[in-house]
């Protein structure tokens, strides 16, 4: 199941749509983060993101 966290509509819950994970990860990428899972069943995660942009890229406010 670890493997598929972050598959879009993967889910475990009744109702549920899959696409939390699946967001939280494009969205840690695109600002060059990432996000890890401790040990299955542990319910640990832990997102990674840098403290400054890229300085080659131009950041739109």
């Amino acid at each position: 199941m670890r493997e598929r966290l972050f598959e879009p509509f993967f889910t475990t819950k009744t109702g549920g749509t899959g696409l939390g994970l699946a967001s939280c990860l494009a969205i840690a990428r695109a600002h060059g983060g990432r996000i890890e899972i401790a040990g299955e069943g542990r319910g640990e995660v832990t997102v990674w993101l840098p403290c400054q942009a890229d300085s080659r890229k131009r950041l739109r406010l």
